[in-house]
């Protein structure tokens, strides 16, 4: 086999007595060829499959000059980037330039980049297209504007779109102002239709406006606008909200503006990348691939992705008809190991290195006897399944829902109050506890502000407030202001109940235990034996252990078999099955 390069792909030529589909037969990759005249072209990735094959079948190989100069200079691309991770930056002009653009940052803001913020620069500027997986509170949002400023200083980019959660779009715009001024940036966020359409065509008519934040929901209310923007770089924060990329509509138009843009730089940001399996990546990285990297598309999920068909059940014309739907669901374990080799160089984690600690206390509480029996009551009461474990939640976080007004929880609460001046965050999944927590801070004469979906005012608005205001002992909120918001001036954080996912835990505690954070942090999760909340906590013992080994594993060549399972599908079938 004569094989040579062109745009990414492998250009290969049969030879006497060759043939390329026997090919297949020694090998359960697929190439995914395409036949031009005479000649395959397949994806430029698969060469080690391609000469594993050949050799099976004793064809030999022959490779064109300019096949073996791409090749040294992509597996030199991919040493470098491993040695920038390290902390070994290789004495080129374009690395020492970067290093110089950091240097004269801090000296002009006054401000001092750890070396994992550095590191991860360097790697974004020279990687090009990154996952930058840094664990919660180290300072992505700095980092993806320093890339940015960069490249624009370079003049390798003029547009840059910026796409978060909403509660993060103005904290990302203000992180920006800190250290840059007002000028080179628009934000979009609720303004009415006309309003946001005058910030586009700002943003497109306009060189001295470089920077576009606004929040993945505009990927669907304002596709028209969006998918009509060039793009020479993109920043997706917190990606993996993004991860129902095939049933959601704003997702497939996402994806779709992406092929239409092709931006050469894409950065992609989440200390918790791996929320519940590591299925959870396939959009990260399919917003990431070029060919190069992953193959494409097509070969990526014809190598890589499990897809199952299933038959639905849905009502047509008053009539129940069965329609099959395929979907993916997960990686293929068997080529899991290619897939983490050669997605490896493209991540990066860079660990959180405080000086103060973290400490967790996980506090178990007793049922008492009245509790105890409103409980069992409120299981047997409830007759479909869904009901009967949300009820129960609920009464344990609100246990005035059943009249029941004795509660550890709120003893406890007293007690940590009572123990510290520090400002205190209290994290709730129900709306209830906000109420039922804020009624007894009330009584006791503190002062407090709550953020949940139902808050007129934006999260980082009252947020600001939480922190300018001594006065206000209490942030009451639900995971609206779970990512992004910077809260250091509280040093003690309350799980009312643990969440399902380690992942939320982890960004909850990232509120105040992040960079800047100059105290130590308490943190206590509370928790009701011999109830749901117990086995939700015996769950996310597991679950965490597992994920954080997946997560440490992305960019190291050991291999982690697939993590699977509904986290909220496991704990209610355990649940439902507790009291039989």
């Amino acid at each position: 086999m004569f094989i040579d390069y062109k745009n990414s792909h492998l250009l290969v030529h049969e030879e006497a007595n060759e043939s390329f589909i026997k090919l297949k037969s020694v090998t359960t990759f697929n190439f995914c060829p395409t036949l031009v005249g005479n000649t395959y072209s397949i994806p430029f990735i698969s060469l080690d499959k391609l000469i594993l094959a050949c050799k099976l079948l004793k064809y030999p190989t022959r490779f064109s000059d300019q096949l073996k100069q791409v090749h040294k200079i992509i597996s030199q691309k991919r040493l470098t980037l491993e040695q920038i991770k390290l902390g070994n930056y290789p004495q080129t002009l374009e690395i020492s330039d970067i290093i110089n653009f950091l240097n004269t940052f801090e000296k002009d803001s006054g401000f001092k980049l750890t070396q994992g913020q550095r590191d991860t620069v360097v790697f974004s500027i020279y990687g090009r297209r990154v996952l930058i997986a840094n664990e919660v509170g180290t300072g992505k949002t700095l980092v993806a504007n320093l890339v940015l400023k960069y490249l624009l200083s370079k003049g390798w980019i003029r547009k840059a779109l910026i796409l978060t959660p909403a509660p993060l779009v103005r904290n990302y715009y203000e992180d920006y102002i800190k250290f840059f001024g007002k000028d080179g940036i628009v934000q979009i966020q609720k303004q009415i239709k006309i309003k946001r359409n005058e910030q586009y065509r700002k943003f497109a008519g306009f060189d001295n406006i470089n920077f576009l934040v606004t929040n993945y929901e505009k990927c669907l209310y304002d596709y028209s606008y969006l998918r009509n923007l060039n793009i020479d770089a993109i920043v997706t924060d917190e990606f993996h909200y993004m991860k129902n990329f095939v049933e959601a509509q704003r997702s497939i138009n996402f994806f779709e503006m992406l092929t239409k843009w092709n931006p050469k730089y894409r950065l992609t940001m989440s200390g918790t990348p791996i929320e519940n399996k590591l299925f959870d990546l396939y959009p990260v990285f399919k917003m990431l691939d070029e060919g190069i990297t992953l193959g494409g598309q097509k070969y990526f999920e014809s190598n890589f992705i499990k897809f199952e068909t299933k038959a639905l059940k849905i009502y047509k014309n008053k009539k129940q008809i069965l329609i099959w739907k395929t979907e993916a669901t997960g990686f293929k374990k068997e080529n899991l190991g290619d897939l983490k080799r050669l997605a490896r160089p493209l991540v990066i984690r860079c660990p959180l290195l405080l000086p103060t600690k973290c400490s967790i206390n996980d506090i178990f509480f007793t049922m008492t006897p009245k509790a105890k029996d409103a409980y069992e009551d409120i299981f047997l009461r409830e007759t479909e399944g869904s009901a009967k474990y949300h009820a129960c939640r609920q009464f344990l976080c609100d246990p005035t829902r059943e009249k029941v007004t004795d509660s550890p929880k709120l003893d406890m609460l007293e007690n940590i109050l009572t123990q510290t001046s520090s400002k205190v965050l209290i994290f709730s999944f129900y709306k209830c506890s906000m109420k039922y927590i804020g009624d007894f801070l009330t009584s006791k004469g503190l002062k407090f502000i709550e953020v949940s979906g139902d808050t007129k005012e934006e999260a980082t608005v009252s947020v600001n407030k939480f922190k300018a205001d001594p006065d206000i002992k209490c942030l009451i909120c639900t995971d609206k202001v779970n990512y992004g918001q910077n809260i250091q001036c509280a040093k003690i954080v309350i799980n009312w109940e643990h969440p399902l996912k380690p992942t939320t835990l982890e960004q909850r505690i990232g509120r105040t235990y992040r960079t800047g954070q100059d105290t130590d942090v308490a943190v206590y999760n509370f928790c009701t034996e011999d109830t749901v909340e117990e086995i939700i906590y015996k769950n996310l013992l597991e679950k965490k252990d597992i994920i954080n080994r997946a997560i440490k594993n992305i960019d190291s060549p050991e291999i982690l078999e697939e993590i699977e399972g509904d986290i909220e599908e496991k704990v209610m079938k355990t649940f439902l099955s507790s009291r039989n």
